[in-house]
């Protein structure tokens, strides 16, 4: 099981490093007042560098704002911060490492078993991908260990 288990956190870890530097989209928006006309609504856009067709117009009330303002909106790919990266990672590398676990261990002859979660308080303070990162296969075997079971 060891065996099978590192193979399968060094592929979650492939998969998640590549996708925790891919661009993220953001929505920015700009204000523009009250009732303006298409052609005061496209120089609008056009100051901001966008074209027409590259925003989206919405009124006050679905935005869920007070009044009846009207704001652009559009969407822009951006990068992570490092910090935003090394978020992604943690909580992304748990679901991941997971689905290669179970596909793995499930096609090797182990079946899912119910386990008592009060099992998983020695893991507490810690990630599964912090424990990849110390190479503490001991815990992740122990911890993987909980959850199957050889048929």
């Amino acid at each position: 099981m060891e065996k099978t288990l590192r193979e399968c956190l060094e592929r979650a870890k492939k998969m998640v490093d590549k996708n925790a530097t891919a661009k993220i989209l953001c929505t920015k928006a700009h204000y523009v007042g009250g009732c303006p006309s298409l052609a005061e609504l496209t120089k609008e856009a056009e100051a901001l560098g966008k074209d027409f067709s590259e925003v989206n117009v919405s009124t006050a009330d679905s935005n869920g704002f007070d009044g009846t303002e009207i704001y652009l909106s559009w969407e822009e790919k951006r990068n992570r911060t490092q910090k935003e990266i090394e978020a992604y990672k943690r909580k992304r590398f748990t679901n991941v490492a997971y689905r290669f676990v179970y596909d793995a261990l499930t096609a090797s002859g182990y079946k899912r078993v119910v386990y008592d979660t009060a099992n998983l308080r020695r893991f507490d303070g810690t990630t599964i991908y912090d424990l990849f990162i110390e190479e503490n296969y001991e815990s992740l075997l122990d911890y993987y260990s909980l959850g199957f079971t050889k048929e």
